[in-house]
């Protein structure tokens, strides 16, 4: 029987998940807590003194003794590591306009005006203040948003204000700089600075609800560097980068480490972790050895055929984030463009049809994963539909509908893959080759780089796109939209050209009430589906496994998430 991951996974047990909740974002609530401090027990006063009998004396007043004062508790000793890392990914530099990831080297070294943490113990996630201390939308509708802006200082010592938020989401939207994070702001219109402190930012046509949300992975960079002609700011910042963050980067080596310490100036508290090691080791059994080994505290990209086994290691613990993509083929479906037998809706369902989903879970996630719902979203995140069901494997109805589309004396089809540093790729693709040639398909499969795959995303590169492509979208906000985004016809990676799930999609973005974009949702999913005309087929949750040394690491203080997977200074030492 398949393990059944549900929400968080450890090896102490499961924990039920269910689908995400909305969020209520029209303003900001700022949370703290504290305890009492315990008083010292007071002295006891002195015994009383007995006296002779003879002669009688009238007794004297007693004198009060006054307790001795309450000894000043003395102040706790916080514990001070360096914390040993290693990624499954690299960055292609330290400047966040260089990847589309939201990796914690990044946001340990920058900040967004939201900060998304998972909820201890429970299901979903807070949208906290970050660089903005609250935010509103005047109108009620997302239509504008102003923030308010915290007192906060860049890593060099400028000061940070709300024309750095203007510049940086202008720069973000600016085709012409490049940046891999366009997509991000992709509903933002215009923005301006009403003082140092305030922002007013304008979205896109009727407005975006969910905009202070989408913030959380906006990461921000200071406008002084880019307006410096005197330096190439790219090149500046991917090496040196200055951010607002918890800690301030150095000793950069391209592909091999950064290191982290706790910036001076930074606004954040530490509780501990003032230095991290960051290492990218994209190698798994590379990385596997330094975590046995005690070289690295804590690892992302365990393997599910290693959890059990690294877990059960001395002072160590293995635990899994709740996943928020699911592994798909998208398929070429723009005849104009895109040569593939794939443009034949027949192809596409038949590829659909002919996916041994329960099979690639066994030999992709080792059995820990689940069969995706026939469709884009896990149910960890909103806008998830929990009444879909998986595609049955039927591989006499796969070939079926090869013959129906001319294609009963086979096919052949190209497919790209980008599987380093994902634990599942290489097994995932192996699987669908042979089930495809059990089907008439014969594939010409290529392993591509990231860069390869990051300019297909952004739509730098159009040409020679294969018939099937391996796929992970990823909802790094736990929000549907978010993910649903790269299937639209307006994305430069699109795949298809649908006016009901654009249109369902507009109506998502517009809408106040969460109920009614989850009705947006919905038609989204359907309009998506292989049988209705739909570009993909879905495959098994993407499964994410860390490995933590619980010596190192106060357990209690951890709680596993994808984006960011960790955020160092609110972690604790053992």
């Amino acid at each position: 029987m398949s393990k059944i991951i549900k929400h968080v996974v450890s090896r102490r047990g499961f924990l039920k998940g269910t689908a995400m909740g909305s969020l209520g974002l029209a303003a900001a609530a700022v949370i703290g807590c504290g305890e009492d401090e315990a008083a010292a027990p007071a002295a006891s006063g002195a015994k009383p003194t007995v006296t002779p009998a003879n002669p009688v004396t009238p007794a004297a007043k007693p004198v009060e003794k006054k307790a001795a004062p309450a000894a000043a508790p003395k102040p706790a000793v916080k514990k001070v590591i360096t914390l040993n890392f290693g990624s499954n990914t690299t960055m292609p530099t330290m400047s966040p306009n260089s990847t589309a990831a939201s990796n914690s080297e990044f946001h340990g070294v920058y900040d967004c005006l939201t900060r998304q943490r998972p909820i201890k113990g429970a299901d979903g996630n807070t949208i906290d203040p970050g660089l903005a201390t609250s935010w509103e939308t005047p109108d009620g509708k997302g239509k504008t948003w102003v923030f308010k802006l915290r007192e906060a200082e860049w890593s060099d010592g400028k000061k940070f204000t709300a024309a750095d938020v203007k510049f940086q989401h202008e720069y973000y939207k600016n085709p012409e700089n490049k940046s891999r994070l366009i997509s991000r702001v992709g509903t933002f219109e215009s923005a301006k600075v009403i003082d140092d402190r305030t922002v007013e930012i304008t979205c896109k046509d009727a407005g975006d609800p969910i905009f202070p949300k989408r913030e959380a992975i906006v990461l921000q960079t200071p406008k002084h560097i880019y307006d410096d002609a005197s330096i190439n700011a790219e090149e500046f910042m991917g090496k040196t980068p200055v951010g607002t963050g918890a800690y301030v980067a150095s000793d950069y080596s391209a592909g091999q480490k950064v290191v982290m310490n706790k910036a001076p100036n930074t606004w954040h508290d530490n509780l501990g972790i003032e230095t991290v090691n960051y290492n990218w080791v994209t190698e798994q059994a590379t990385r596997l050895a330094g975590f046995e080994t005690g070289d690295l505290d804590m690892i992302l990209g365990v393997p599910m055929n290693e959890f059990a086994r690294i877990g059960g290691l001395k002072d160590s613990e293995t635990v899994q984030a709740p996943a928020n993509t699911n592994v798909a083929w998208d398929m070429a479906n723009m005849p104009d463009k895109d040569p593939s037998i794939t443009n034949d809706p027949r192809v596409r369902q038949a590829i659909n049809y002919g996916m041994d989903r329960m099979g690639l879970i066994q030999a992709g996630f080792d059995g820990v994963s689940r069969p995706a719902k026939d469709q884009l979203i896990t149910p960890n995140v909103f806008g998830h539909q929990a009444d879909f069901t998986s595609p049955a494997y039927d591989v006499d109805k796969a070939k079926q509908l090869m013959k129906d589309a001319g294609l009963g004396g086979g096919a052949k089809m190209n497919v790209d893959a980008y599987i380093t540093g994902r634990t599942y790729g290489k097994p995932v693709l192996d699987g669908s080759i042979g089930l495809w040639k059990e089907m008439g398909i014969d594939t010409d499969a290529r392993s591509i780089e990231i860069n390869v795959w990051r300019d297909r995303l952004y739509g730098r590169e159009t040409k020679g796109r294969p018939g099937a492509f391996l796929m992970g979208w990823s909802s790094f906000l736990y929000e549907a939209g978010l993910a649903w985004q790269w299937h639209a016809t307006t994305n430069p990676y699109a795949l298809w050209t649908n006016k009901a799930f654009d249109d369902a999609r507009d109506e998502a973005n517009a809408a106040v009430d969460p109920a009614d974009r989850m009705k947006a949702y919905r038609k989204m999913a359907i309009a998506e589906q292989v049988e209705n005309g739909g570009p993909s087929a879905f495959l098994a949750e993407v499964t994410t496994g860390y490995a933590l040394k619980s010596n190192v690491i106060d357990m209690d203080s951890y709680t596993p998430w994808v984006v960011a997977d960790a955020f160092f200074n609110e972690i604790k030492p053992a």
